[in-house]
């Protein structure tokens, strides 16, 4: 049981770990403070997001195996397993780009916010039933916010072409 109680613990060390590492080669590598912190705040969402919906993939998976059988609810376990595919996926992105958005690449900070949108996307309307929806809701608002704020200033790149 004490186990099973450091788990989230440990989850924190880890990322803070990996978090102070990545921080501590960008601004090495000359990466302003706000650009890191946007790298940061990016891998921070999605390291968390990876997390947290491959546990819960693992368990709906597991579930799906070991509950075959009448009455089984195989649709809303299917359900379960997309929705959480759909979310992963960003997360995963929000990671693969952290290290570009500290060099300030404009098109990484593009595929962010659109990764950073689609977590609170689909965890904002959970957050009221999953806390830690809420938390992974929270921590994409925090990303969305970093990327507007960032000095390539996306929130006046060109318009697309018509």
């Amino acid at each position: 049981m004490l186990a099973m109680a450091l788990i989230p613990a440990l989850i924190v060390l880890i990322v803070a770990g990996i978090t102070t590492a990545f921080v501590a080669r960008a601004r090495q590598s000359g990466s302003s403070g706000i650009l890191t912190a946007a790298g940061a705040v990016s891998l921070v969402s999605g390291l968390f997001t990876a997390v947290l919906l491959a546990a819960h993939l693992l368990s709906v998976s597991l579930r799906i195996l070991t509950e075959r059988g009448p009455g089984s609810d195989d649709l809303g376990q299917l359900l379960l397993l997309t929705l959480g595919a759909a979310i992963y996926v960003p997360g995963l992105l929000c990671i693969w780009q952290a290290g570009a958005l500290t060099r300030g690449e404009l098109d990484a900070q593009k595929r962010t916010l659109a990764a950073a949108v689609a977590i609170l996307g689909f965890t904002f309307p959970l957050a009221p039933f999953q806390p830690l929806a809420a938390l992974l809701a929270l921590l994409a608002l925090a990303n969305v916010g970093m990327l507007l704020s960032s000095p390539t200033n996306l929130r006046f790149t060109e318009p697309a072409a018509l």
